[in-house]
């Protein structure tokens, strides 16, 4: 029963009430002043007028937006104001552990390209901070430079520096760590992007599990950066990019398995 019917039920009862105790009152005594009846009417009335507010609504919903602002201010995001009255009766809370004991960010660590194994060591919050690789030959600058086109171009995520020499992942955390590996090698992803424009991007999604852009090369050539779930991705795949960056090795399926099996090594 909302306010509304509440006062319209008390306002009946009191105008019952008062109706009665005047006419037992006036026939005990022997006056019948009507003027009584008409008090007892405008007493009704009144509870009816107070106890439906229009302000009423207005003020609810102020206050809810000011809890709103209140929360978003230590980043609760409310997307609906009748969530914060939810938030206020609620007796128990769950809550993971990304951001609580961990900082939500990835960094990579490990790596198979050009059919080399890698390890990185040393990433810390700053981009400027270098990579130790370690593995039994290093990449090529020719190899570097189309692995951070691929990168660079098939991401939407970017790295914004602030003042005090930290670094904000914006967008998937994956494709930040991935940016920050193409940092590390002295290139800059934002240059890489500008001097590349994607032709046409193809989106991830459940189904494909794979995301990929066009980039024209001019003379009517075209170049195809793809990503995904490994297990997706190799299977496209025909030959395979050697350290130096210039080899093209034809790959069966023999390899797809041992890339694959390479990934759920790591």
């Amino acid at each position: 029963m909302n306010i509304g019917k509440i006062g319209i039920v008390m306002a009946a009862l009191t105008f019952i009430v008062s109706m009665i105790r005047w006419i037992v009152e006036s026939a005990r005594h022997d006056d019948w002043d009507g003027t009584e009846v008409l008090k007892f009417f405008i007493d009704a009335v009144t509870i009816v007028v107070v106890a439906i507010p229009e302000g009423l609504p207005l003020a609810i919903t102020l206050g809810l937006a000011f809890a709103m602002r209140k929360m978003m201010q230590d980043n609760n995001l409310v997307r609906r104001l009748e969530a914060c009255e939810t938030m206020g009766s609620a007796t128990q809370l769950n809550a993971d552990k990304t951001g609580t004991l961990t900082q939500n960010r990835m960094t990579v660590v490990q790596s198979y390209l050009c059919g080399e194994d890698f390890v990185y060591s040393g990433a810390g919050d700053e981009v400027e901070k270098k990579f130790t690789v370690v593995g039994d030959a290093a990449l090529s600058s020719d190899a570097k430079t189309i692995i951070s086109e691929c990168i660079a171009v098939n991401s939407q995520a970017n790295l914004q520096k602030k003042d005090d020499g930290t670094v904000d992942h914006l967008g998937s955390k994956t494709e930040c760590a991935l940016l920050q590996l193409v940092e590390s090698w002295g290139m800059n992803y934002s240059t890489i992007r500008a001097s590349n424009k994607p032709e046409k991007i193809y989106l991830f999604n459940s189904a494909k599990k794979r995301m990929s852009t066009t980039v024209d090369l001019g003379n009517n050539m075209h170049r195809l950066h793809c990503k995904g779930a490994p297990e997706i991705v190799i299977k496209l795949c025909t030959s395979e990019l050697m350290a130096d960056g210039k080899t093209l090795r034809p790959i069966g399926d023999e390899d797809h398995t041992r890339v694959v099996e390479k990934v759920n090594a790591m």
